[in-house]
């Protein structure tokens, strides 16, 4: 449990990291980026609207989830709390929280992160494609690790 939670710590930084990244190369790339979707270039690019929206969406996950992980009283448990277990259940909860962050923001750094790359390059790269897939692979085996760890602690 103490590596998950440690873990989940330097996701945070990670996490704040992957906006402050893309949020730089977004803002660096905004003057070539076109106003308007080309389809005949790529069905993927966007344009400048759906970057600010994908940006948007980012900040909100990070923002909400951040508040969400400060509030024990929203909590919902999948074991039964007592004294005992109380401060246990609350920090591998706040640490699943942590994980699901991060892995939301990835996949849509990874969405930017193609579409920047479409701009500046001109072709796409594998992870819109495959980004979806490992994330949402990645979010399921989060949860089912949490749900053990919260088990064995119950």
């Amino acid at each position: 449990m103490r590596a998950f939670v440690m873990l989940a710590n330097m996701l945070e930084v990670i996490t704040l990291g992957l906006i402050v990244t893309i949020t730089a190369v977004s803002v660096r790339v905004w003057q070539i980026w076109p106003s308007v979707a080309d389809a005949s270039r790529s069905p993927m690019l966007s344009d400048k609207l759906t970057l600010l929206w994908l940006l948007i969406i980012m900040f909100l996950i990070y923002f909400l989830f951040s508040v969400y992980m400060r509030f024990y009283a929203l909590y919902r448990f999948p074991v039964k709390i007592r004294p005992y277990n109380r401060q246990d259940q609350q920090t591998l909860l706040k640490s699943f929280v942590s994980f699901v962050k991060f892995e939301l923001v990835l996949l849509l750094f990874s969405i930017i992160l193609n579409n920047v790359w479409q701009v500046v390059i001109g072709n796409s790269i594998w992870l819109d494609v495959y980004s979806f897939v490992i994330i949402l692979v990645l979010i399921i085996i989060t949860a089912i690790v949490y749900l053990r760890f919260a088990k064995g602690r119950e």
